[in-house]
């Protein structure tokens, strides 16, 4: 078929960005929207804490009680603006993570992510030279 467009935010991004790195004739534009901890090495506080054994699983198992308290207690910590995220969004995310399994999933993705003492594991981080090579256009759309 016809190369594609993919646009992916934040781990769909980075995951975009694999693909289009192991099979460049089938994309035509990646658009990552938002920073995922593959691109950079910095990880920031909330990762590290998520990825914890005890603490991370604690706090994932905490449900805010309802939109606007998901808005203020999990947003505000994940993205910019956050202020901005219709109820709707917030009111799914309240869904998914009240099904069951999904903390100690989020809990299994944080630490295959991040060691909560070094950080990204190196293993996940795209080299310089990884992607100079892509032979796509990218564009990366961070707040």
């Amino acid at each position: 078929g016809a190369p594609v467009r993919i646009v992916g935010s934040s781990a769909g991004g980075y995951l975009a960005l694999l693909y289009a790195l192991a099979r460049p004739a089938n994309v035509d534009r990646v658009v990552q929207v938002g920073s995922f901890p593959g691109l950079s090495s910095a990880t920031p506080f909330i990762f590290r804490l998520l990825a914890t054994p005890l603490v991370g699983r604690l706090m994932l198992g905490q449900q805010p009680e309802d939109a606007e308290a998901n808005r203020k207690q999990v947003f505000s910590n994940l993205v910019a603006g956050a202020s901005c995220l219709p109820v709707d969004v917030l009111e799914a995310d309240l869904a998914a993570t009240a099904l069951p399994g999904a903390a100690r999933s989020a809990h299994d993705f944080c630490r295959a992510l991040v060691n909560p003492l070094t950080g990204v594991r190196k293993s996940l981080l795209l080299t310089d030279e990884e992607l100079a090579s892509l032979n796509v256009p990218v564009n990366v759309l961070v707040p």
